[in-house]
């Protein structure tokens, strides 16, 4: 499983149980309160972060999380790839103070589809696997 798609699976249960508690707590207070299955509710919230999420733009999340962590590698992770490229990019802020963030970004913006960047080993991104 890619890490970015761990991640938004792991974000999105806790923030559906979160969202189920306090929507429960909610109900509680409210007149006519019918008890529903806390699994219900999780799976529910589940279904509408799932539905949000399939509709996110890769591309625009790829090219935000470079402009605003760049220096750090947050877009390699978010695109998947190996540990050292973040190490390599928060150690150098960027590969020389932003350098590789900058050419990443232009990649990523100039590129139809930018599947060829996932899960890249590669500390430069444009170095086909």
């Amino acid at each position: 499983m890619e890490l970015a798609a761990m991640d938004v699976k792991v974000v999105g249960l806790l923030l559906g149980l979160s969202l189920c508690f306090g929507n429960i707590q909610a109900q509680k207070k409210a007149p006519g309160f019918k008890s529903k299955s806390l699994v219900n509710q999780v799976v529910q919230v589940i279904k509408k972060k799932r539905s949000i999420a399939e509709t996110e733009n890769p591309k625009a999340v790829a090219a935000i999380t470079t402009v605003l962590l760049g220096p750090f590698g947050a877009h390699r992770i978010y695109l998947g790839t190996d540990v050292k490229v973040p190490v390599f990019y928060t150690l150098t802020l960027g590969g020389g103070l932003g350098i590789l963030p900058i050419v990443d970004l232009v990649c990523i913006l100039s590129a139809d589809d930018i599947s060829k960047y996932y899960n890249n080993p590669h500390v430069f991104m444009w170095n086909a696997p």
